[in-house]
């Protein structure tokens, strides 16, 4: 319907911080839903118009420093509820901890990227919670594979195209990855662990700590790119251009592409306009007719 979801937080006058998810409207407007949070990150919507935002407490369910994340669903009657997993078949940890990217696709399957465990975990809509790809028992590396065969060096954002494949963006690993629906991975963009600004094509180009993409409609993803402060694409034949920013510098200013950005943290695309959050002045700001 084109309305904007924002998670966050603001300083009280009293010094302390309120959280919260903010809804903003095509025309501007905002409001603040009902929702208690303690720590609101990753936030998606679904075909259907539910929107999902993961809320982070700090005691995990291996140790109290690992973060769990109760991802709460809103309706669109702004009925909210838990999205529980109700057990694993393949015996994935069911605590959800340390969600960092969510996707929902059209039959209602939930995907979760794990920064903490470098995993992509899977929800099923009768609430089956299994590993799509990559292990909890490994640390941080970049392997192309099948399901527990690949690695995965902090993932974050999630964006899935209109045939299933979900795209991941490997924030240490400074790649962009693809998953397909039956869980193999490869790495579409950039040099892992090398970090770098370079226009190019696959594996030629490089990112700097990539937080979030998007995909459209044409199969182009947008990225996040978050160490750059800027935002590129990666074309369906696999060549990376820059969309918005200009390399080396940063501070907002407004007018025509490419402009200069403060590092972007998060992507949503509707229609041909591109809106990201940034770390900065101006905390959300829009790229209209992107290329």
């Amino acid at each position: 319907a084109g309305n904007l979801y924002v998670s966050g937080f603001k300083e009280n006058p009293d010094g302390s911080f309120s959280f919260g998810l903010v809804k903003i409207t095509g025309a501007g407007s905002r409001t603040a839903l009902p929702l208690v949070l303690t720590n609101p990150g990753a936030v998606a919507t679904d075909p259907l118009g539910n929107v999902y935002v993961a809320d982070a407490t700090f005691c995990g369910a291996r140790t109290c420093s690992n973060p769990i994340a109760n991802i709460q669903r809103i309706a669109p009657d702004a009925s909210v509820a838990p999205l529980v997993a109700q057990g694993s078949s393949d015996q994935s940890d069911t605590s959800l901890a340390n969600v960092s990217g969510i996707a929902v696709d059209r039959s209602g399957n939930a995907y979760f990227s794990n920064a903490d465990w470098n995993v992509i975990l899977r929800l099923s809509p009768d609430g089956d919670l299994r590993t799509l790809a990559g292990s909890a028992s490994a640390g941080p590396s970049e392997v192309d594979g099948a399901g527990s065969a690949a690695r995965f060096a902090r993932p974050a954002g999630l964006a899935l195209d209109t045939a299933g494949n979900l795209y991941v963006a490997d924030v240490t690993g400074h790649t962009i990855r693809k998953i397909t629906p039956d869980g193999r991975v490869t790495t579409i963009a950039g040099m892992s662990f090398i970090a770098g600004s370079t226009d190019a094509t696959g594996n030629a180009a490089t990112f700097n700590s990539p937080r979030q993409v998007v995909v459209d409609s044409s199969g182009n993803l947008y990225v996040a790119d978050f160490g750059n402060a800027l935002i590129r694409k990666i074309a369906p034949s696999g060549t990376v251009s820059t969309v918005a920013g200009t390399r080396g510098a940063r501070g907002f200013v407004a007018g025509p592409l490419p402009g200069v950005i403060d590092p972007p943290l998060s992507l949503a695309l509707f229609g041909r306009d591109l809106f990201f959050t940034q770390v900065g002045a101006v905390p959300v700001a829009v790229v209209r007719s992107v290329p």
